[in-house]
């Protein structure tokens, strides 16, 4: 490790421990980078910078990462499409 860098084991276990402090279950870096992901779309930011935002080349690698009901997909449709 390098002067001023931080492992990964270092961070996700630090993480760990303030989910843990906070009552989460199963804390890690990619079920919060996913979860940020997912309010930022819900709340309205674009696929396309949500995909740039998580540094995706491709953004069908982005909405996997997307945890988004089929109701919130139907809502969309009816916003923009009807």
């Amino acid at each position: 490790m390098r002067e001023g860098r931080s492992s990964t084991g270092s961070i996700e276990a630090i993480m760990r421990k303030i989910a843990k402090r906070a009552g989460v279950e199963k804390a890690n870096p990619h079920k919060f980078r996913r979860t940020c992901a997912t309010m930022a779309r819900r709340r309205g930011m674009l696929l396309v910078q949500v995909s740039k935002m998580l540094g995706h080349e491709n953004v069908a690698t982005t909405q996997i990462y997307l945890d988004l009901s089929e109701d919130e997909f139907e809502q969309a449709h009816k916003k923009y499409v009807i």
